[in-house]
């Protein structure tokens, strides 16, 4: 069953999107790196592509790899431009495919959205091909020291309106669900992706970029007006010096349980 809350919360944003500052394609990328795909790929499904802006350019697949876009949130896939690429609205725990359909898939950043990630990856594990590999990209840690002020001014905001500031549930340990799923852990990575940031603009821009969900849930002239107050913020920070953001993202290989990778 689809969660229709995070559904609403991601047509929502869907507003923002494309996002000021793309910030996630990198990481993207990364994952379809890690999947290896090889001369016998053909089928690649993207599960929470959301804008898809990482396959609006490179991505070393080869010409003849067909990849598949879906998202939970029509309002996010509207804003997709890839030509080639199907577009699908999807459901992670319950995908509109055949079985062994797909020689990869890609899920980045958006497993810790479902409220049953089992039985997304078991979905992954039928749909997999023999010898078949998923990817799931997933925030490991953020130290983001000279932004801790954005943080600190969101929680205040949530705080006055009542609105949770969690919409990501954590995942537990993917070596423990993934067994169960028919799937096997057969690789982890972490990779880092930093930002600088050297203007308020540019604060306010990854501000809104990495946090439309929760954006999402405020009224408009809340937002606004947090906007306003990160803005000042930001340029008395940046009067010491440049801004950044790290993020460190752990890339997990999973393969069915029929065998290795092809």
């Amino acid at each position: 069953m689809a969660d229709l809350g995070v559904r609403a919360i991601f047509d929502a944003a869907a507003e923002s999107i494309p996002p000021p500052l793309d910030w996630s394609s990198p990481i993207t990328l990364a994952a379809l790196a890690a999947s290896k795909p090889n001369e016998a790929t053909r089928l690649v499904l993207d599960v929470g592509c959301g804008a898809a802006q990482a396959y609006r350019g490179p991505t070393g697949l080869g010409l003849t790899v067909t990849v598949v876009l879906g998202d939970l949130s029509f309002g996010v896939l509207r804003h997709v431009r890839v030509p080639g690429s199907p577009l699908v609205q999807l459901d992670g725990m319950a995908l509109p495919f055949a079985a062994g359909a797909f020689d990869r898939i890609i899920c980045s950043l958006t497993l810790g959205f479902s409220s049953d990630p089992v039985a997304v990856l078991a979905e992954f594990a039928r749909v997999l091909a023999d010898g078949g590999c998923a990817v799931v990209a997933e925030l490991s840690r953020q130290r983001d020291p000279s932004l801790a002020f954005t943080q600190r001014l969101l929680a205040e905001e949530l705080a006055n309106a009542r609105v949770p500031g969690r919409l990501r549930t954590p995942l537990p340990p993917l070596r423990r669900i993934a067994a169960p799923a028919g799937l096997a852990v057969t690789a982890i990575g972490e990779e880092f992706f930093s930002t600088e940031i050297t203007s308020s603009d540019e604060c306010c821009n990854w501000f809104y970029s990495t946090h439309r969900t929760v954006l999402a849930r405020l009224e408009r002239d809340r937002v606004d007006r947090l906007r306003e107050t990160i803005a000042s913020a930001a340029g008395d920070a940046l009067s010491v010096g440049p801004l950044r953001s790290e993020q460190g993202v752990t890339l997990t290989v999973l393969e069915s349980a029929s065998g290795g990778p092809r």
